[in-house]
């Protein structure tokens, strides 16, 4: 039970980790080392023969000096990132973490006694999410400010290098505002923003369904997000036509009614157009509804300019079984 579960794997490494909440106050404990500008979990990596609870319970005393009981799984965390320390600085890691919040017991003090894989000595701070100093994960930022009974799935990919045109998500503004992309466990929230900003009734179950059939290859869900809620959310895709060079085409677009006029329309679309922008399109395009007449004057003011006007027309399709029906009694 010595062995860390972190494989080599083609030109990266492979981690599992489990990760510790501990929470007091309206703070949460993260920790720091004498060469990093940034903080991280308390955690490391899960050992070869045990669980990620077993792993969580032993860095949390390894770390803090303290054996500490589980209180609930929180997150799971998918994570791409560029090591930079050790012999994986460099090259890229696929991490998956599994975030436990812990019961922090009544008038605790640590001693932190740990020190890196570079043998740099670590400290611990209380933080609040309002703090100046970089966090990983950063989603601890937001979904920490009012936590959830609820397990919550996470994904960060960091595989592309940031920059001012393709301005890779998450991004976090001083607000607290957090622009990110959709998770399963946003449904819920979608589909009420589907219901109250765009007028069209779906369910949870409905949004979540669609959000596992999403094509990441050609679309994305890009969600702010505020005090853990999703406050609002754009839908973009990629559009082909045989009479003119590729498009994205915004298919959705709501921010909550207690949120508005806080600027998060505009950067969601802001969002998707970096994100049309890092796969080569140029041209952005939408419909929107003859009567949306803010909706219209918003859009105008991103520098979008009306083409034409057109009518739409839909159909129902028959079910395939009455279809063949149908064709049987002919």
């Amino acid at each position: 039970m010595d062995q860390d579960m972190c494989v080599p794997c083609a030109d990266g490494y492979i981690n599992l980790r489990a990760g510790a909440i501990i929470m007091k106050d309206g703070r949460f404990l993260m920790v720091g080392n004498d060469t990093s500008d940034y903080l991280y979990s308390v955690g490391g990596r899960i050992k070869f023969g045990e669980t990620a609870e077993e792993a969580v319970v032993r860095e949390v005393l390894e770390e803090t000096g303290t054996h500490m009981e589980i209180d609930r799984l929180g997150f799971i965390h998918e994570n791409y990132f560029p090591g930079d320390s050790g012999s994986k600085k460099g090259r890229m890691i696929y991490e998956l973490s599994f975030f436990f919040y812990m019961k922090t017991p009544d008038d605790w003090n640590f001693a932190c006694e740990s020190f890196t894989e570079d043998n740099s000595k670590e400290h611990l701070f209380w933080v609040t999410p309002e703090t100046e100093k970089k966090i990983y994960p950063e989603f601890f930022r937001t979904e920490l400010k009012c936590p959830s009974e609820q397990v919550k799935y996470m994904i960060t990919d960091d595989r592309r290098q940031k920059t001012k045109e393709t301005n890779d998500l998450p991004e976090t503004f001083s607000d607290g505002i957090w622009i990110r992309e959709a998770g399963l466990s946003d449904a819920g929230d979608i589909a009420v923003l589907c219901r109250e900003g765009m007028g069209y009734e779906c369910s949870e179950t409905l949004v979540r369904q669609n959000l596992k059939n999403l094509r990441p290859e050609r679309e994305c869900v890009i969600t702010a997000v505020f005090e853990g809620k999703v406050v609002g959310f754009i839908h973009v895709e990629q559009y082909a036509v045989l009479y003119f060079e590729p498009m994205a085409n915004i298919l959705g677009l709501a921010v909550s009614q207690k949120m508005q006029h806080r600027g998060i329309g505009r950067r969601l679309v802001k969002a998707a157009e970096a994100w049309a922008m890092a796969r080569g399109i140029r041209t952005m395009r939408l419909n929107s509804g003859a009567g949306r007449i803010g909706a219209h004057r918003f859009y105008q003011t991103m520098g979008y300019e009306q083409s034409k006007e057109q009518y739409r027309f839909l159909k129902t399709l028959p079910q395939e079984k009455a279809a063949a029906d149908e064709s049987t009694d002919q």
